[in-house]
């Protein structure tokens, strides 16, 4: 499961600007065949800069013995995250992300959680930031 809600300072920031949808706003840019010379002029909707969203990830716990090689993949996918873009037009700077304030939680119904592995997984995590 996956859900990013926009943060509550967010909706305020977003709430005090002129944007063209609720959270949005629309550019326009234009585009020139070099072969014709046509103009293609595009409209792109994009989330502003400095927008912040909640990130929540559900992980649940199929195989004990693949928990660890999980948590390595998914440190290694959030660093490649940075380090790209979501969506189109990375190039231009959309869809840049960062991840901040990262943390792990525990629960199991019929067992004490593994305090130690908890560590273990915050601490890949805290990597995935730069922040180890």
């Amino acid at each position: 499961m996956l859900d990013l809600p926009l943060t509550e300072s967010s909706v305020r920031y977003l709430e005090n600007l002129e944007l063209d949808t609720y959270i949005g706003e629309i550019k326009f840019e234009n585009s020139i065949d070099r072969l014709t010379a046509t103009a293609n002029p595009r409209q792109i909707e994009r989330v502003p800069a400095g927008a912040e969203f909640s990130f929540r990830l559900v992980y649940n716990i199929e195989r004990d013995d693949e928990i660890l090689e999980d948590m390595k993949t998914l440190r290694n996918g959030l660093q490649l995250l940075q380090m790209d873009y979501l969506g189109g037009h990375g190039s231009r700077g959309y869809g840049r992300v960062s991840f901040h304030d990262i943390g792990a939680k525990h629960f199991v119904l019929d067992a004490k959680p593994d305090k130690a592995l908890m560590k273990t997984i915050e601490t890949m995590l805290q990597e995935a930031l730069g922040e180890s």
